[in-house]
């Protein structure tokens, strides 16, 4: 179970970008020995790649189909996270599927795990609002200020894999 979870974050953490081992394990809090395990599992499974800088060993997320359906479910462990840590999001989000077309993507604070207590609720929808959140609405243009904010950023509720289409990231060359 907990290598599971650490790879959900190892992951996630590599969604941002390239990190050598040390600062993989510091950045997600994980003690180095654990993050070598999953991290030796993860690149024999065909999801990262490392290469030798060095002494250091850099890490990266392969453009595999393996790769793919981990980066995939690391996004769906990031929103069970953030509903958990975060409560009060579970209706909003419900009603943000009722009234939203399109991706329904949580960004700003909330996505951060850093909201406090009088923090928006900021949604992004193709079209739609909703109660209790600061909707942003329109097309998903990976260029726009908004949506590189959100690609930064994000927890996605429907549709992840149009949001990684829209953005390229399994694009070669990216």
């Amino acid at each position: 179970m907990f290598q599971k979870q650490n790879d959900m974050e190892i992951v996630l953490e590599l969604l941002k970008g390239k990190r050598h081992l040390r600062g993989l394990a510091k950045a997600i809090g994980i003690p180095l020995t654990n993050v070598k395990r999953s991290v030796d599992s993860l690149i024999e499974g065909n999801v990262l790649d490392a290469q030798r800088v060095g002494k250091n060993r850099i890490l990266s997320l392969k453009k595999s189909l393996e790769s793919r359906e981990y980066v995939l479910s690391a996004e769906h462990y990031k929103a069970l996270k953030t509903l958990d840590m975060y409560p009060k999001l579970a209706p909003i989000i419900e009603d943000a599927f009722e009234a939203c077309r399109g991706m329904i993507i949580l960004f700003g604070s909330h996505a951060n795990l850093r909201a406090k207590r009088d923090s928006d609720i900021d949604l992004y929808c193709l079209s739609g609002k909703v109660r209790g959140a600061n909707v942003k609405n329109g097309e998903f243009k990976p260029n726009s200020l908004l949506a590189k904010e959100i690609i930064k950023n994000h927890v996605i509720f429907r549709g992840v894999e149009e949001f990684y289409e829209r953005t390229g990231f399994f694009e070669e060359g990216r």
